[in-house]
């Protein structure tokens, strides 16, 4: 797999490349939207345990990564998906063909996604329409016998008597889960606290984000999810989108501060547009339900723009790296569709109730 531009050579060199952070765990990074320090995954390879897989563009960087700790697929005996939306998991398929005794453990309500990904394939589809291909295909379908579904306060016994444990974690996805490690003196957090943007923290930046993605997206159950997490006192936090950071009451200071943001921003935009959304045939709903997304994406994106460059001496130069790439734009945009899509939802409950 070849990546185009001029920063190529040196994207192809970081794309795949190993973090070790102690406590026998390994980052790997997948250079998701072929960008590096966008999606991680973790790997203890004393324990044969592989957190996230990545989307399937990211398998030929999960595999170097594996390489380069002297690692095969078939090392591997467990995969441990936080959540199933395809930038976590859409190559899980792909490397349980390599990995041939390995199983997967995932939250109960993720695992028919996991053995039909039909729905969960034409749901992205929509929200990427001609880019799909690019950065996700192919999604193939797990053997429904090597899925195992997981409880909230169940645990994975390692050696020597350490355990990982497993938590619900609802409000970016209700099928999400969190897992402590205590051994490592830290959470696996997915997309439950949200997205930190550490491309930006040589920069003295530190941006951290809610992750508000259609279609499940609730504030409430990711407010609990929050306080749950928080009051595990981890030492350290191990987010998918990306890296690890001792951080940790700064993360969850901004999350509370972005959220409320993000809920009062698109109820702004709602009063606009909710009545004309009301009034309309079903031929016109869509489009001024697009208007209303895209308004509120732009607000949400100035007002991040503005954040940034407030912080600090390098807040200029954080400010441009945000701004060029595609992938935060876009991170944004998918913030502001389910934030969108969840307070005209909260409406049309209102009227029927």
């Amino acid at each position: 797999m070849e990546i185009e531009g001029s920063a190529s050579v040196d994207v192809q060199a970081r794309c795949g490349s190993v973090t070790p952070l102690g406590r026998g765990l390994h980052m790997i990074d997948l250079c998701d939207w072929f960008l590096p320090e966008r999606t991680a995954a973790y790997v203890f390879p004393e324990e044969g345990i592989l957190i996230e897989t990545g989307p399937a563009v990211s398998f030929p960087f999960l595999l170097k990564g594996l390489t380069t700790l002297g690692m095969s697929p078939r090392d591997i005996r467990t995969v441990i998906l936080t959540h199933i939306h395809l930038d976590h998991a859409g190559a899980v398929g792909l490397f349980l063909k390599e990995a041939r005794e390995a199983e997967v453990i995932v939250h109960p309500r993720g695992a028919r996604h996991l053995v039909d990904p039909r729905r969960l394939i034409a749901a992205v589809r929509e929200l990427y329409r001609g880019r799909f291909d690019e950065f996700y295909a192919p999604v193939l379908p797990v053997d429904p016998d090597r899925v195992r579904t997981v409880q909230d306060g169940d645990f994975l016994l390692l050696s020597e008597g350490r355990r990982l444990f497993f938590y619900d974690a609802p409000g970016h996805a209700p099928h999400h889960i969190a897992i402590y490690a205590p051994h490592a003196e830290g959470v696996f957090t997915g997309d439950a606290a949200g997205v930190w943007y550490s491309r930006l923290a040589w920069t003295g930046t530190f941006l951290v984000l809610p992750s508000t993605v259609p279609s499940q997206f609730d504030p409430e159950a990711m407010r609990r999810t929050w306080e749950r997490l928080r009051a595990l006192k981890p030492r350290r936090l191990f987010f998918s989108h990306f890296g690890e950071t001792e951080a940790v009451e700064d993360v969850f200071g901004q999350l509370g501060k972005w959220l409320p943001r993000y809920l009062e921003d698109g109820e702004f935009v709602l009063r606009r547009y909710l009545r004309p959304w009301r009034e309309g045939e079903e031929a016109e709903k869509a489009a001024i339900f697009a208007q209303a997304v895209e308004q509120l994406s732009e607000m949400l994106w100035e007002r991040i723009l503005r954040e940034i460059g407030a912080q600090g001496r390098g807040g200029e130069r954080a400010r441009e790296i945000f701004r060029r790439e595609t992938a935060y734009r876009h991170d944004i945009y998918l913030n502001a569709y389910g934030v969108m899509e969840y307070l005209f939802r909260q409406s049309t409950s209102e009227d029927s109730g």
